[in-house]
């Protein structure tokens, strides 16, 4: 059973290309600040969505924002969204968010984004 359960697992991760959906995949958003001054802000963030029974992550390192954000799309397995959190997303209460594979940045309230995982986890995309 064990070898049938790894098999199965193997061709999954050969089919999406560590490109999981959002319901099964094992890094479902990074939250990204922009500065060290807005970690509190990235960390109240990353607590909503995971009080909402979702994964996300936090990039508390000293690297660039380009490197930061460069580093979460090109690791092996990718998140599937990338939220970014600066001044005036700290101000407005939102986050500037990202698809994985969209070039479109989107400003939404938490609450917006978790709305949008919940549609996405209900609908098994």
């Amino acid at each position: 059973i064990y070898g049938s359960l790894e098999r199965f697992f193997a061709i999954l991760t050969e089919h999406y290309g560590g490109n999981w959906p959002f319901w099964l995949s094992p890094r479902q958003a990074i939250v990204i600040p922009v500065s060290d001054k807005f970690l509190s802000y990235g960390r109240n963030v990353r607590d909503k969505i995971r009080a909402a029974e979702f994964h996300a992550e936090l990039d508390s390192s000293d690297r660039k924002i380009t490197k930061k954000i460069r580093a979460a799309m090109e690791e092996e397995v990718r998140y599937n969204f990338l939220l970014v959190v600066g001044e005036k997303e700290q101000a407005a209460g939102t986050v500037t968010c990202r698809a994985r594979g969209d070039t479109a940045e989107v400003s939404k309230s938490v609450d917006e984004i978790i709305s949008d995982f919940q549609e996405l986890r209900r609908n098994y995309k």
